[in-house]
């Protein structure tokens, strides 16, 4: 494939493009940005993307990607009052979790993600049943870690980013994919963000 290949495919991916799903984006990254340097406005973004990727997954048939930003516009509101501690002085302050813990509940994940995983394959048309559905409950782990700032969020979310660029390309939601891709990248930015916070914390 030619440069001018690449530019008449870049420019049909762009006009099949739904404004759903560029609201989507738009409000996806700055909501990325605005939590990497712990801004409590981050979680307006949050809900508003998530509320359109309630819709733009169900019509995607990624059914579990639809309840899970259910519950991503669920954590917005709840990230929002949590973070309020912080700007009135009463602490969640950036914090580490156990490897124990940790191992338990991806452990927990994994789990509920295969049981979820053939019930979908065997019941409904879901796309990518058991990845999705790993997907699912590692990102519920990942979000409310996130609301609790523990440092570990941003690697559960660089893993969970990199698999849904395969997954929502293969939907034919091409912009979103970029998104994951662009979500992988801030994540891991994120991560050596917090950690430098988290490290003048301790001194």
């Amino acid at each position: 494939m030619d440069f001018s290949q690449v530019l008449t495919t870049t420019g049909t991916m762009i006009q099949e493009t739904s404004f759903a799903e560029w609201m989507g984006v738009s409000t996806s990254i700055v909501y990325l940005l605005l939590a990497t340097y712990e801004k409590r406005s981050c979680w307006y973004f949050a809900f508003t993307s998530s509320i359109l990727y309630v819709y733009l997954s169900f019509a995607g048939q990624l059914y579990v990607d639809s309840v899970l930003n259910i519950f991503y516009a669920l954590m917005a509101v709840y990230g929002w009052f949590l973070w309020n501690q912080q700007k009135s002085g009463t602490g969640n302050e950036i914090q580490l979790f156990t490897l124990k813990w940790h191992a338990q509940w991806i452990a927990v994940a994994l789990i509920s993600g295969l049981i979820t995983g053939w019930v979908l394959k065997k019941y409904t048309d879901q796309a990518y049943p058991f990845i999705d559905s790993i997907a699912f409950y590692l990102s519920i782990l990942a979000t409310w870690m996130t609301t609790k700032k523990v440092l570990e969020n941003w690697i559960y979310f660089v893993l969970i980013d990199a698999t849904m660029i395969f997954i929502y390309f293969n939907r034919g939601y091409f912009l979103t994919s970029f998104l994951f891709l662009a979500y992988t990248l801030l994540a891991l930015r994120a991560f050596f963000t917090w950690r430098k916070v988290y490290l003048q914390q301790q001194t």
